[in-house]
């Protein structure tokens, strides 16, 4: 998802122990991912400790990827934690699409009533594409669950929003304390103005200055 190497990877059990985020943008919304430790059995201290978290980070997370392995089939104890993700907003993704199947995608919808699972190649970047569309309907069908608040990942948008308030504050002010409505309808405008900046309907050259300078022109 990230296109670059973020994190140790082996093929041994219990190699990510602690949480490793980062944030990237899925067409135009900004998402911060949290990749977690394996869910399975274990005698080590140290990552059973490490799995405990994951199930508290589960219980505060807007969406769930939960990753399969498909090249082996699912033993008892994948079952029994698959049956306690039930309650969790979940995307299942079946991983190493370039080997041989062991699972099936009936079996794993069998699972979860309203999710079909996603087959994916990490290590050629098969089904990478679609797993963003994924995440992206994930997040826009499921909007109304989410608590509400905004992320704005761009300082120019953020400039322009907070522009757009303080004139609409403005307004109000002007009209409650008797103002002409000529005060009132100027200060609706530049938040129209401010909000246009973001929508591309107000276009400046002060604003092309600012949205150019962090592109990286070849010459």
């Amino acid at each position: 998802l990230l296109q670059e190497m973020r994190a140790i990877v082996t093929p041994i059990p219990g190699t990510t122990r602690d949480f490793i985020e980062e944030s990237l943008n899925i067409h135009g919304i900004s998402v911060r991912i949290t990749d977690t430790a394996g869910i399975h059995s274990t005698d080590d201290l140290i990552e059973r400790e490490g799995i405990r978290l994951v199930w508290e980070k589960l219980n505060t997370a807007d969406a769930v990827i939960l990753l399969l392995d498909g090249s082996k089939p699912l033993t008892d104890e994948d079952r029994d934690i698959i049956n306690q993700f039930n309650n969790l907003n979940i995307l299942p993704v079946i991983n190493k699409s370039d080997l041989d199947h062991q699972l099936t995608t009936g079996e794993i919808e069998s699972f979860f009533n309203k999710a079909s699972p996603l087959w994916i190649s990490a290590k050629f970047g098969d089904g990478i594409s679609e797993l963003k569309d994924r995440i992206y309907n994930l997040i826009v069908n499921n909007a109304d669950e989410i608590d509400g608040k905004v992320m704005i990942s761009n300082l120019r948008h953020k400039t322009a929003l907070e522009r757009t308030t303080n004139c609409i504050n403005q307004a109000i002010s002007s009209l409650n304390n008797g103002l002409s409505p000529e005060f009132a309808a100027l200060d609706i405008r530049e938040a129209l103005d401010a909000l246009g900046e973001i929508t591309g309907e107000t276009v400046t050259e002060d604003i092309l200055d600012r949205i150019f300078s962090s592109f990286c022109i070849g010459k």
